[in-house]
C-alpha cells in the first residue's frame, strides 16, 4: 500500500476539498473523497468514537487502495482507520459541559 497524500491540518484539508470538488465536476475523481474531506473538515480536532475507542480526528490519508481517517488515541498514539468504517462525532451529542470536560481530560492525556 502506497501513501499518496497525508493531510494533518485544517487549511490543507480545505484546499484538498476544493480540488476534490473540481475533480468531481470534471468527472476525474470519486465523489466519496469530496464527502469524506467535508466530514473531516467539519469534525476536525473533535473527539469522536472510532469503532469503540474515543479518539481525536486529526487528518486524512489517501493511499493507492483506500481513504483513511487519521485519529489520535490514548497517550497520543496516531492511527488510521478506513473511511469505510466511519466515526461518530461526540460534539453536539453530549451536553456541552460534558463534552468540554471530556475534551479537557483528553488533552491532559495527550489525545
Amino acid at each position: 500500500m502506497k501513501t499518496i497524500k497525508k493531510i494533518m491540518n485544517r487549511s490543507d484539508l480545505i484546499s484538498e476539498y476544493q480540488l476534490a470538488v473540481q475533480d468531481v465536476l470534471d468527472n476525474s475523481a470519486h465523489p466519496n473523497k469530496m464527502n469524506i474531506l467535508k466530514e473531516i473538515i467539519y469534525n476536525f480536532d473533535n473527539l469522536v468514537l472510532s469503532m469503540f475507542d474515543v479518539a481525536r480526528l486529526i487528518g486524512f490519508e489517501e493511499t493507492d487502495e483506500d481513504f483513511y481517517y487519521i485519529f489520535r488515541g490514548r497517550l497520543g498514539k496516531e492511527y488510521g482507520s478506513s473511511c469505510v468504517g466511519g466515526f461518530y462525532s461526540m460534539e453536539g451529542h453530549l451536553h456541552p459541559e460534558d463534552y468540554d470536560n471530556l475534551d479537557r481530560i483528553a488533552k491532559l492525556n495527550q489525545m
